[in-house]
């Protein structure tokens, strides 16, 4: 029979695993690219050449993972926000 311990630590272990993961899989260039895809799509007269396809739900998810684990998520948030204002304007 498995105890409460044993069990509470295999999910700890395989939940550490799963950040892990996702942290691996973040990448501020990711930022970057859909930062310039945003600012590309916003651009009235711009041709599908210098469209740069890529998933919006994709994308959401990289910023949300990539603001869990910035140590001022607040402060970066509030500066991507006034920048894709910026880009809108």
């Amino acid at each position: 029979m498995t105890s409460p311990e044993n069990t509470r630590e295999a999910a700890l272990s395989k939940l550490r695993q799963q950040i892990k993961e996702q942290r691996a899989r973040l990448d501020p260039r990711v930022l970057e690219l859909a930062a310039q895809a945003a600012a590309l799509s916003q651009k009235p007269g711009g041709g599908k050449e210098s469209m740069v396809p890529y998933d919006r739900v994709a994308a959401a998810e990289a910023v949300r993972l990539f603001l869990q684990s910035h140590p001022d998520a607040d402060g970066f948030e509030k500066e991507l926000l006034t920048l894709l204002k910026q880009e809108t304007h």
